[in-house]
């Protein structure tokens, strides 16, 4: 059966059995509501609710990023302050001057972890 919104055919046979006890036509997905926190491991993220770019990185109303940073939950669309690292906060820590080898936001998160571990 199809999905009367979205027009997604519903292979699982669900569709069928709501349809059967009287409900409406309208798939899962279509009828999910927005998440206003999302238990992970890393904690409680907040999910953005606005425009995304093509790297899913949340946008405000005028097109730019919104909380630019990197996401130590691995979730794209948290905006939870908590787990953003920033690049000054990279910067802080950064110990490329040394090292002579310029890590990205991913590679030093692994790395800071990865030294979490040690204790």
């Amino acid at each position: 059966m199809v999905c009367s919104k979205c027009g997604r055919d519903d292979t699982t046979g669900s569709l069928d059995k709501r349809v059967e006890r009287g409900a409406s036509r309208i798939c899962s997905d279509c009828r999910a509501k927005p998440a206003f926190r999302v238990l992970t491991e890393y904690g409680v993220c907040i999910p953005h609710h606005g425009d995304f770019d093509l790297d899913d990185n949340p946008l405000d109303e005028y097109g730019n990023l919104y909380m630019a940073g990197f996401r130590k939950c691995y979730k794209s669309d948290c905006i939870n302050p908590e787990h953003i690292l920033t690049a000054a906060e990279i910067e802080r820590h950064d110990i490329s001057y040394r090292t002579g080898r310029k890590l990205s936001f991913k590679q030093f998160w692994a790395k800071l972890l990865r030294e979490g571990n040690n204790d």
